[in-house]
């Protein structure tokens, strides 16, 4: 089992993926550079082997090519733990970063994957917690925060409405932008893109919709639970964090707020058009 190997830093090999396009290019190098401090991984950088950047070669949003920056150029000459995956000439949208390092990190390999958002830093501390709490809970994928369905169209996302605070919870889905997502290579493979590409290039709620579509994948198709961990800690938001093409901004999507009996407004409780169409999708598949 792979979480046996983590004891052992010889068996143990952990990557970080992040997706991004156009005009972030060009803005992301701190959040690299802050994913290779060796601070980041703790007792565990021994056992990190690198960072996938997946880019597609056209931007799906703009149509525009996806020109590789300076920086990422200059990243051979520095660092061996870098890897700039520009195999993609179709954009697959953020779902990039999950499929991104299929194509770079064998299967059988041992390996966990921390799929991360490009517009937040995460803290010193944030992947030992997550490693260490992955060691006690078998068989599952770990996040900072995720969302349950109270209905078929209304969610409670990064909150503990209905629950205990102080534990763990199992969740619907997770979302990548709380804390990022652990998970391991073994868990995804090309049925999974054979089943969603026709949706992906086909569908815009579908396209943006990353979180919820890996999650059914997982969820329903792996039967993988889901674990929303306690005491994650912050992350620290990027300066073009407000600028985010998030799935309600992207999609076109409007968060309507709900309020529950029980509920408060910090319990994040909403509907959302692209994830209801998206899951109409995902519920017949």
């Amino acid at each position: 089992m792979i979480e046996n190997a983590i004891n052992n830093t010889e068996n143990c090999k952990l990557w970080a993926s992040i997706t991004t396009h156009g005009s972030r290019l060009n803005l992301i190098e701190p959040l690299i550079n802050n994913l290779l401090n060796k601070d980041m991984w703790g007792k565990y950088y021994p056992c990190f082997q690198g960072i996938v950047l997946s880019v597609a070669q056209i931007d799906g949003r703009t149509g525009k090519k996806n020109v590789k920056p300076e920086w990422a150029k200059n990243m051979k000459t520095k660092t061996k733990k870098f890897i700039y995956n520009d195999t993609y000439k179709h954009d697959w949208g953020p779902i990039m970063k999950f499929i991104g390092p299929l194509d770079i990190i064998p299967e059988k390999s041992n390996s966990f994957i921390l799929t991360l958002d490009d517009d937040k830093i995460i803290p010193n501390g944030r992947i030992e917690c997550l490693i260490k709490r992955k060691k006690k809970i078998k068989r599952s994928i770990l996040c900072g925060g995720g969302g349950k369905f109270l209905t078929k169209s209304i969610f409670c996302i990064k909150s503990r409405y209905g629950t205990n605070n102080k534990n763990d919870r199992e969740v619907d889905f997770f979302a990548t932008s709380y804390g990022g997502v652990l998970w391991e290579r073994d868990w995804m493979n090309d049925s999974f893109k054979k089943i969603i590409k026709p949706y992906i290039f086909s569908n815009k709620d579908f396209y943006f919709s990353d979180d919820l579509v890996t999650s059914w994948w997982f969820k329903k198709k792996q039967k993988i639970k889901i674990i929303d961990i306690k005491d994650i800690i912050e992350d620290e938001p990027c300066p073009w964090h407000k600028y985010a093409q998030g799935i309600h901004m992207g999609a076109g999507g409007k968060i309507n707020w709900v309020r529950l009996h029980g509920s408060t407004k910090d319990d994040h409780i909403c509907t959302l058009e692209a994830y209801t169409n998206t899951k109409k999708i995902l519920d017949k598949l």
